[in-house]
């Protein structure tokens, strides 16, 4: 079987099966449609982006083809009203569907959850870098209790503890127990049998690096609980790196008032009226965002029940924008972006992967983009994107404000190139119902893609020259490869 489908329209089925998609230079295959079994079918750039009847391209969504009059190597974004006289032309063969904004989603959705399960459920790839943090911390938490034994463990057990059993309160990922602990109510005994347990418990889960997901919920909560309470050289380091990667002034992605995000556990109310009613948000063994459709077609596993970011968040507005607010930072931006490139809400911008970097930085010895950097930035990725705490872009937008190459949609590194002037129209030529050619006029915008490299800068050489991430990338090379072009076409001009 060939890895790759292309349009055909000779075949009886609308494609055929290649090795390889054909180089065509500046006039690349893009996705056209997918199959019933969900297999992602890839046509000229021309053809790909045509509307067929059957589809549920929405009405917003631009089309994309060549231009008969505009300079060689151009493409010209379509107006809306175009659509709607080209929707009739053209009908989807039978089994396919159009590949849309949903279905683009959708396919992002299965993806980046690929990606997180490979990131969560083999930590060979990240061991490394986990195994220096947690040896960072095991160290500065054995000097505080060489310090005070009874106050250091007092302290892990209150700042660390109450993430790491039951499921009464938290219901978190990473726990090493679904029960809770025992309550002391004033047993000084039981009280220190349960910091012992819960002390000893974590230290053995820092030593062996595994679950993952436990470990990197100890690294997260040393930091932002224990470090506060010391004095010393790690609490300044920690908090430099966290200012740096906490953009939380107003009109920035993890402020709040325009975080873009409400939680479900609590009433929304607005001008004295609920807009929403709170709701209890169940805990769920679904692996990364994936509904539970999309489960049963990409045929993973489950998970540590927890409860999800992505259950536990809807999106709203962020407040307007005010002046003078980074680009890098603003949320305003961040949710331009978002819709630019069609990409996935799950949470809002990731906090904790900010936190978690801070931890990093202080307890791992390592340096911004090195290959141990990118090997906990991949852990990161298997905890929150596996877990389905953030989708992929936004755990990973936070990566800028380290100047380090992240583009929206795609992990993949960007060369850029010449620009074109705008073209006032664009003649089209296609097949009329009577089978005859017609052309029409419409008015356009000029816009050529930018190509894209085969490296990815921010992921682990532990993990690209392995062959998970070539059977990653080649199942979900429409988003692997062309996440960060294909959609650019949609937003160019509109």
């Amino acid at each position: 079987m060939g890895k790759f489908l292309v349009r055909d329209d000779k075949s009886g089925t609308g494609y055929a099966e290649v090795d390889n998609l054909p180089n065509r230079g500046d006039d690349p295959y893009l996705p056209w449609a997918v199959t019933g079994a969900r297999r992602v079918v890839f046509a000229p750039i021309a053809a790909s982006n045509s509307v067929h009847v059957g589809g549920d391209r929405p009405k917003a969504t631009p089309l994309m083809i060549d231009a008969k009059e505009a300079p060689k190597g151009t493409r010209v974004l379509l107006p809306e009203n175009a659509q709607s006289q080209l929707r009739q032309v053209e009908r989807m063969p039978a089994g396919l569907r159009a590949y849309d904004t949903a279905v683009s989603q959708e396919r992002r959705t299965m993806c980046h959850t690929a990606l997180g399960l490979l990131a969560l459920t083999k930590p060979r790839y990240s061991r490394d870098a986990v195994r220096s943090v947690s040896l960072g911390v095991r160290v500065f938490l054995t000097l505080k209790l060489a310090g005070d034994y009874h106050k250091t463990q007092e302290m892990f057990y209150n700042g660390v503890g109450k993430y790491l059993y039951g499921t009464t309160n938290y219901l978190s990922f990473g726990r090493l127990s679904d029960k809770d602990l025992p309550k002391a109510d004033g047993n000084k005994d039981l009280l220190e049998a349960n910091q012992d347990r819960v002390w000893w418990e974590a230290r053995q889960i820092l030593k062996d690096g595994d679950p993952l997901e436990s470990a990197l919920n100890i690294h997260d909560a040393v930091g932002r609980t224990c470090l506060k309470q010391t004095d010393g050289g790690k609490f300044v380091t920690y908090k430099e790196w966290l200012d740096k990667l906490r953009a939380e002034g107003d009109g920035e992605m993890i402020n709040e008032g325009w975080r873009g995000r409400h939680d479900k556990e609590k009433d929304l109310v607005v001008n004295s009226e609920t807009k929403w009613a709170k709701i209890k948000v169940e805990g769920s063994k679904l692996p990364g965002s994936l509904s539970a459709s999309l489960h049963s077609e990409a045929k993973h596993g489950f998970i540590q029940s927890r409860k999800r970011g992505v259950d536990k968040y809807f999106r709203i507005s962020p407040k307007p924008a005010p002046e003078k607010v980074d680009p890098l930072k603003s949320a305003n931006r961040y949710y331009q972006d978002l819709d630019h490139y069609n990409e996935l809400f799950g949470a809002g911008p990731s906090g904790t992967t900010g936190t978690l970097l801070a931890a990093a930085f202080t307890f791992g010895y390592f340096s911004v983009g090195d290959e141990e950097f990118k090997q906990y930035m991949f852990a990161i990725i298997g905890y929150l994107v596996g877990g389905g705490m953030h989708s992929l872009n936004e755990s990973l937008a936070v990566l800028r404000l380290l100047k380090l190459e992240y583009n929206i949609g795609t992990m993949l590194s960007y060369k850029p190139v010449a620009s074109f002037k705008p073209v006032n129209a664009a003649t089209v030529t296609f097949k009329g119902k009577d089978g005859n050619p017609k052309t029409q006029t419409f008015e356009g915008h000029d816009y050529r893609h930018a190509k894209v490299s085969d490296k990815f800068p921010l992921l682990p050489a532990s993990f690209t020259n392995s062959k998970d991430c070539d059977d990653w990338r080649d199942e979900y090379y429409d988003i692997v490869i062309l996440g960060g072009t294909h959609w650019r076409q949609r937003a160019a001009g509109a």
